[in-house]
């Protein structure tokens, strides 16, 4: 059975840095693996009782406070300097202009109130050849700032299989002016992540997400961007677990995917996204002269199923499939758990009844009203008498996912 399901999707990525290759100074340095030895630590620390990241990243931060501690200054102009720097917390570390490349990826952990910014009127460099790794992988980490860096990996991007900017559990966290570049999977990865403000940064040319926000290891919640530029991307930008994210003056210009038929997704798990109408896409201003607000939630008085929404311009969108239960429905696969998660597919008559009160399938020009990024089906609108089919090739069936809008205005 082939199902082309219908997205209603928002993939937002960050200001693209366009700069030309300038002759630099590059000061090499090897990144040394993780020995056995401190293998064999963590696995030790495992049979204390701790069998997650999160159980250790708690309790290293109720045993190490570091929130009180004064920062010192750390002036690094070599590779290797970086790495001694970025082990500790509270310190400033700037980074003198030029451009600094790393055998393998860089981490840091177990850290809190740290600046890592690059000196000068430029951004600073920073290359990582081992494409298999994330360039800057930060696990357990609060008050962290980065500031005027550009990041990414070396060599051809399409051969990349390691993202830009990982954080895995964090808090309070401040990018401004840095540019994520090169990556083969994620420009910017967040699980378990709260109170991030992205701004004046961008990303570019991903071969596969252009951001991924939350997953099965956490929620992204309270990540704003701002003035971001995202552009000549492929792939999408990926809301998997969210709160309350904010997209405030960015741009998107020249992002495709090859691979989906929607490029910007916002999955089941997840309420209140805002973007404004001071975002663009190639040019085109979002939604209307109103901005575009998510977040409200719909209960059907028919089942009490909740829906997720958004509002964009005049009209109120359902952000997921309807799961109402009617004559001529049924579940993909003829599965329960697949109506849980994508809702129920419906025949065409089945399909003009399926909303509730006060609510109606799109019309044509009504989806016209959407910038053609958000809904790209198959090459087809979705629309009251022309939707998204599911076909059965054994028994010739024809379904059709269901989703709602009502006016606002």
């Amino acid at each position: 059975m082939r199902v082309s399901n219908v997205f209603i999707s928002f993939v937002f990525s960050m200001l693209v840095f366009a700069g030309c290759k300038e002759d630099k100074k590059q000061v090499e340095a090897a990144v040394e693996p993780e020995t056995e030895e401190s293998q064999g630590d963590a696995e030790e620390h495992y049979e204390d009782g701790c069998e997650e990241e999160i159980c250790w990243c708690e309790r290293y931060r109720s045993e190490n406070n570091d929130s009180k501690g004064e920062r010192v200054d750390i002036v690094v102009k070599t590779a290797n300097e970086f790495l001694a720097a970025i082990q500790g917390s509270n310190r400033n570390i700037l980074i003198k202009e030029g451009v600094y490349k790393f055998k393998n990826g860089i981490r840091i952990e177990y850290a809190q109130n740290i600046t890592i910014k690059g000196m000068g009127n430029k951004p600073v460099e920073l290359i990582v050849d081992n494409s298999m790794d994330y360039v800057t992988s930060f696990f357990c980490v609060e008050n962290i700032t980065i500031e005027n860096l550009k990041v990414g990996h070396s060599g051809n991007i399409s051969s990349c299989d390691g993202g830009v900017f990982s954080f895995k559990i964090g808090s309070n966290i401040k990018v401004n002016n840095t540019h994520m570049y090169g990556s083969g999977t994620v420009g910017l990865e967040l699980n378990k992540v709260s109170d991030m403000e992205v701004t004046n940064s961008s990303i570019y040319e991903c071969s596969e997400k252009i951001m991924q926000l939350g997953g099965n290891e956490g929620l992204a919640e309270n990540i704003s961007f701002k003035n971001c530029l995202f552009q000549n991307n492929k792939g999408d930008v990926s809301l998997n677990s969210y709160s309350n994210v904010v997209f405030d003056g960015c741009e998107f210009r020249k992002n495709s995917d090859d691979d989906y038929s929607y490029l910007f997704e916002a999955a089941a798990v997840g309420k209140n996204i805002i973007i404004k109408e001071t975002c663009t896409f190639d040019g085109k201003p979002f939604g209307s002269s109103s901005s575009s607000q998510g977040g409200p939630t719909f209960t059907d008085h028919r089942d009490k199923q909740i829906y997720r929404t958004v509002v964009i311009g005049d009209f109120m969108w359902m952000a997921q499939n309807i799961n109402f239960k009617t004559a001529n429905s049924w579940c993909y696969e003829n599965d329960d758990d697949n109506c849980a998660k994508h809702g129920r597919l419906y025949n065409r008559d089945a399909a003009m009844m399926a909303c509730p009160a006060g609510w109606h399938l799109p019309n044509r020009e009504e989806l016209e009203g959407l910038d053609s990024a958000f809904m790209e089906l198959d090459g087809e609108l979705w629309s009251s008498t022309e939707a998204v089919k599911a076909e059965e090739s054994d028994s010739k069936q024809t379904g059709f996912f269901v989703r709602c809008i009502q006016a606002v205005r």
